[in-house]
């Protein structure tokens, strides 16, 4: 599985603090993260929790056997 968020909102969230990790780290680090190369689900984390939860019942239900 793989938690996304677009650069914009991860920054933000760093910036407004309680992280250890800094914008300019974050920023410098940025590069060095490869997309998977195996199959694998995608969760959007641009939204507040709520969004999240949805979208992990979607998928929890998409696996339900």
């Amino acid at each position: 599985m793989l938690v996304e968020a677009d650069e914009a909102v991860r920054l933000a969230r760093l910036a407004h603090g309680g992280n250890p990790v800094t914008v300019e780290y974050a920023q410098r680090i940025a590069a060095f993260f490869e997309p998977p190369q195996h199959p694998h689900f995608v969760i959007r984390n641009d939204g507040g929790r709520e969004e999240v939860v949805a979208q992990l019942r979607s998928l929890l239900a998409l696996l339900e056997v």
